[in-house]
């Protein structure tokens, strides 16, 4: 624009050609006008689908922090949860293991009680051995005593059945020593 020139009339510049050339300016401009409105909705659409796009894009970073953040809380309550069963686990096995020693312990001492029992036990079968060998041995020197008065007086049908009860004393005795040694041995061992 700056370089056109016009020719001159006598009343100044010719009408037409300034008419002709503003019109074709207009024209131009104009043109240039829809052009640059092309663009302008043209930009217009880019931008309202960038816009939508860095909406969308917001949307999924905002849905994305929220499960980080529940991410994290979860992480959080099971580390807690974790430490509290361990907690608890070990406070279990404590009174577990203080109650397995107290009933150990109680044992142990009816163990003790057990063995005091069975040694006095014991002392009283071998007393009571005694007293029944002390008591076989009087029997023993009673039957030799009748015995001796019975062969004298009859040496029949009498010794024989006198020789039965011998007999049956001697097992008796017998008896009574096997289970003191039965007895011995269970303590040795």
């Amino acid at each position: 624009m700056a370089g056109k020139r016009f020719s001159s009339s006598i009343s100044g510049y010719n009408k037409n050609e300034v008419d002709s050339y503003l019109k074709n300016v207009f024209d131009d401009f104009e043109q240039k006008l829809v052009e640059k409105d092309g663009e302008i909705n043209k930009l217009l659409g880019q931008l309202k689908d960038l816009s939508q796009k860095y909406e969308d894009i917001k949307i999924k970073e905002d849905q994305i922090e929220l499960e980080k953040e529940k991410i994290s809380k979860a992480l959080i309550r099971a580390d807690e949860t974790y430490a509290q069963i361990i907690n608890d686990a070990k406070k279990e096995a404590k009174i577990e293991t203080e109650s397995l020693e107290k009933r150990a312990e109680m044992q142990r001492e009816k163990i003790v009680d057990i063995k005091k029992e069975l040694l006095e036990l014991r002392e009283a079968a071998y007393l009571m051995i005694d007293k029944y060998k002390k008591t076989i041995d009087e029997i023993n020197q009673e039957v030799d005593i009748a015995f001796e008065e019975e062969v004298e007086d009859s040496e029949s049908a009498d010794d024989i059945k006198v020789a039965e009860e011998e007999e049956s004393f001697e097992y008796v005795e017998y008896k009574i020593t096997d289970d003191a040694e039965e007895i011995e041995a269970e303590e040795e061992q």
